[in-house]
This record gives C-alpha cells, structure tokens and sequence, in this order.
C-alpha cells in the first residue's frame, strides 16, 4: 500500500527529535506529531534577574504572573514548576492523555521539545553498572553519546572526581562558571579528603548549555535568569532541534496533532489523530513511540488490550536538601551566576553499584515567593528568614536507583481508558534514606556547610519526574517488552524510544543517554531503510 511516511514519530521532547535526525540524513519521509504547545516569548525577560528586580516596574509578570500563579504552587515541589512561564509546558497532560494518578503525582507534557523545555538541562554518562540490567553496552552507545551530545552542546564534562573513560571521548565546552558557594565547597573538597573516604565524590556539573557562542544560540552569561526561560538559548532544548529540522523537505512536522489510538493496516501501522476537534489517520509501515513514558504507556496498552493488569513503573525516589555555609550569612548577593546545578556529586550506598547521585544549586536567582511554602514558618517568617540566610544557602537534589521505586500503572476498560498509576515503596527505602542522609550530613559539614534540620526530606511519588520500564529492553524479550533495538516484541516496525524502554533508572541523569539511545535506534532504522532491507530489528 501507499504509506503517508516512512515514519511516524509520536513525540518531539528529546528522544523523538533524537530519532528523527538519522531518519532524516538518510532521506527518510518523517512525518512528527506532538502537542506543539509554545512558551509565551512576552513572559521571557531578557537582562539579568537582579537588575530586572532593581529596576524592571512590570517584574510582576515573570516573576508571579499575570494571575499572581507563582505564589499556588500547581506542580511538583521545584521552584522551575512555579515559574509562571514554564506552566505551558505541563499543565493539562493528564487530562488530555486520561492519565490519573492514585497516590502519584502525573507529569508530562503536551508542548513542543517536551519537558525539556523547563528542564534543568544536567546530562551525564552511564557506566557498565548503570548499563548492568540493559542488554546494551557503553560500546553500543558511545557513537551516539558523541554525536548528540555534538548536536545540543554540553559543557563541563572533564577530568575529576566523577569523570569516567567514556567522558573524555564526549565533545564538550568549558564548565559553567562557578558561584562564591560552590566555589568553596569544591576547594574544600579538593584539600579535604574526609567527603571521600566515606564515599562522597564531588564535581562540577555536566550541562546542557553553551558556554561558549555556537550557530544561533549565545553563550552563558550567568543572568540568574535560568528558572524563566532562556532568552539567549543558551539552554538546549528540544524545541531548538524541531526548528533546525525544518530544513529538511522530507520531514512534516504536524503541532498540535495527538495520537489517541494505534492500530495495523496493511503491513504497517495506522495512528489516529485528533487535532481540535477532528480525527483523522496516518500510516507508515514505521513507528516510533516517544511520546513520554506514561502516554506511550497508555497508547500501547490499550492497542494491545491489556486492561486491568498491573504492569511495572519504575521511578526514582528523590530527597530534596538545604546546605548552609554560616561564613556566608549576611554576605552580598550574587548577582551573576548560573542558577541551574553548578556541583554534581555521587554518594556511595551500602552496597557496591547503589550510589545515589545528585546536584547543588545556588539560592540567587531564588524570590522568597518560591521558596517560603517549602520552609517551616509562617509566610511572613520564611521570607525574612530566606532573605537574611540567601547569600550562605546552596540547594541539593539526590536521586536514588530505581530498585527503590517500585509502582505500577493500569490500564482502566471504562470510556476513556485511563491509565490509572499507583505508587508503592520497597521495603528498604527508608533505611536507604537514612544511609544517605548521615553521609551527606558528614560529608558536607567536612566541607563547612550545614544541613538545615528537617530540610532533608522524600519528594512525594512521582514528583521526582523519572519514569521507566513499562516496556523494557530485554536480549530475548517477551511480548509487552523491546528488544536491544528497542522494536516491540512481536510487532515489526513498532519502536519505543522513550523511557518506557528502560529497564531500570539508574540514580544518575537519563536524559544524555535516553537521546543517545533514541539516535542509536534512529541510526539503525535508517541504516536498514538506505539498504531496502524491512524494519525488523533482530540481529
């Protein structure tokens, strides 16, 4: 039969542009389908955050928002989802996608680039024991490593405490520039060796970011202006490659156009759009699923009709913090820095291969109105007190494997087939917390920074934005899992690109690896598609 492409891509966030590029080179006809939602550019300040403060009489629109939305809190506890701007690009997904969470905090999104469009943009290396439960191997992936990492420039990766022998292969611009904080925490650390010897290593952080001018993108410059949208797109996002793809005369690229249902028709795949209130069919004899791991999840479900059974999601727990170096109380503001992670760190477990990882961000480009919901007082007292301890505050993140986020997702047999997502907790979690906070509590006072009491605390689930495995990789898979090329078992052609494919969350960022995987599959289907050979992907 005449197909309407070569392939359809369900998702323009960072796996599905990553996808699409190989498909692209080689000529393929691509035809990408998303929700296309945009930032609004009048709720993007240009400047530097401490002189819009100064002088900026309309601050009010992007700092609380035409409707004051900054000070009700709508999404999970990180100050980047109360920035009034950055609402476009999840608000709405669960309703949209008839996704409901039971206990479990639903995020994705329906705009253009995906959630990379808000996100915090660290990127990292896996390792042959992040890869232990993958039937892939860093050999499989560091061709694709080199080149996304080439096609959305990152910076800091490097030789310290936490570079690996893949890292000095990765093509890399110089690290973001260091705050006062961080500053003396990795000078610190570099003189005192007790954060080590307990298992804490310390470094800077690997970033999404140019820091250096490239194409139409500008450098860094340290505005503080990250949390509301990059106006110099220094920040990669995915939305950046939608706009570069535009070049190619055989790529149709279709905002605004949601895939509700997946079915077979002659040798290859029909998917039924909906765009506004019409419906409409495409076919193509490929598929690629990147559509977010909770609405491929549900698309696929339901076009296999496996309602009512419990199928495994994994998630990684994640505890939040507030460090605070008393030298630093009541010192100047910085009023240029990067406000997303300057230090990355890894802190090892109880257990060889169970090291959580996480990043530390400075307070300067924080207003209390983001902040005072998240502190102990009253509203009146946390601001005071924020704005007294802002200079001497550093924030951290710490992730944990995905052995400790176990949940599940079902697939409901009522009118719109919602996908019903639960949460459960493994049985060692707590005393992993426990392990984790007494060794960064050392650890950190080593380098003089205190942990406030009760700062560190668990995200609720789901809050951590980290979903996986409800389709995952396996050497010999079994129907409802992919093989090493990420192909549906038992449905040539049909691809899962997003975290859906992963088998396991390893503690460390995934967005570097889910894009380099997602080109790796890309590459592979063009490959076979220059030689006239069909899409099965069995070695």
């Amino acid at each position: 039969m005449s197909f309407d492409a070569d392939a359809i891509v369900i998702g323009s966030g960072p796996a599905g542009v990553s996808a699409t590029y190989p498909m692209l080179e080689a000529g393929m006809r691509v035809l990408l389908l998303d929700g296309g939602r945009e930032r609004d550019a009048t709720m993007v300040p240009r400047g530097t955050y401490h002189a819009i403060r100064r002088t900026d009489a309309g601050q009010w629109r992007f700092f609380l928002g035409r409707q004051y939305e900054s000070l009700r809190s709508s999404g999970p506890p990180s100050p980047k989802f109360d920035a009034p701007g950055a609402r476009f690009a999840y608000e709405g997904f669960g309703e949209s996608q008839h996704v409901e969470g039971r206990g479990f905090t639903v995020v994705g999104s329906l705009a253009r680039g995906g959630l990379s469009t808000i996100w915090g943009a660290g990127v990292s290396v896996y390792d042959e024991n992040d890869l232990a439960e993958f039937p892939i191997t860093l050999d499989d992936l560091a061709e694709s490593y080199r080149a996304v990492a080439d096609r959305i420039g990152v910076a800091g990766f490097g030789m310290d405490d936490l570079a690996s022998p893949l890292e000095s292969t990765i093509p890399t611009q110089p690290a973001v520039p260091l705050g006062e904080n961080a500053r003396r925490l990795l000078s610190r650390y570099k003189r005192r060796r007790v954060p080590s010897r307990v298992g804490l290593r310390l470094g800077r952080s690997r970033a999404a970011v140019l820091t250096m001018p490239r194409a139409e993108r500008e450098a860094c410059t340290a505005c503080n202006l990250c949390l509301w949208g990059c106006a110099r797109n220094s920040i990669y996002d995915a939305s950046q490659d939608v706009t570069n793809m535009a070049r190619f005369v055989t790529l149709d690229y279709r905002p605004g156009h949601l895939v509700h249902d997946i079915g077979n028709t002659g040798g290859g795949y029909v998917v039924r759009v909906r765009v506004h209130d019409r419906d409409y069919d495409a076919t193509a004899p490929i598929v690629i699923m990147a559509a977010s791991t909770l609405a491929t999840s549900r698309l696929l479900l339901r076009w296999q009709r496996r309602f009512h059974e419990q199928v495994p999601l994994v998630t990684s727990p994640t505890a939040g913090f507030a460090l605070l170096l008393p030298e630093r109380i009541g010192a100047a503001l910085p009023t240029e820095e990067f406000s997303m992670a300057q230090l990355a760190f890894t802190a090892d477990g109880p257990e060889p291969g169970d090291a959580a990882f996480g990043s530390l961000f400075p307070a300067s480009g924080l207003p209390a109105s983001l902040v005072h919901e998240r502190l102990p007082l009253t509203r009146r007292s946390a601001i005071q007190v924020y704005r007294y301890l802002q200079p001497a505050l550093v924030f951290g993140n710490a992730f944990l494997s995905g052995r400790y986020g176990p949940n599940t997702v079902e697939l409901q047999d009522d009118a719109t087939t919602r996908l019903v997502v639960r949460p459960a907790e493994s049985p060692d979690l707590a005393t992993r917390l426990a392990h984790l906070r007494k060794l960064l509590t050392r650890s950190f006072a080593a380098l003089g920074a205190v942990m406030l009491p009760g700062s560190f605390t668990l995200v609720a689930p789901g809050e951590g934005l980290r979903y996986a495995g409800t389709f995952p990789m396996r050497e010999r898979p079994k129907p409802g899992e992919v093989d090493r090329n990420c192909q549906l078992s038992g449905s040539p052609g049909l691809f899962v690109v997003d975290l859906s494919a992963f088998p396991t969350i390893p503690a460390k960022h995934a967005s570097l690896t889910l894009m380099a995987n997602a080109h790796r599959v890309g590459q592979r289907i063009a490959d076979r598609w220059l030689q006239g050979s069909g899409p099965n992907s069995d070695e």
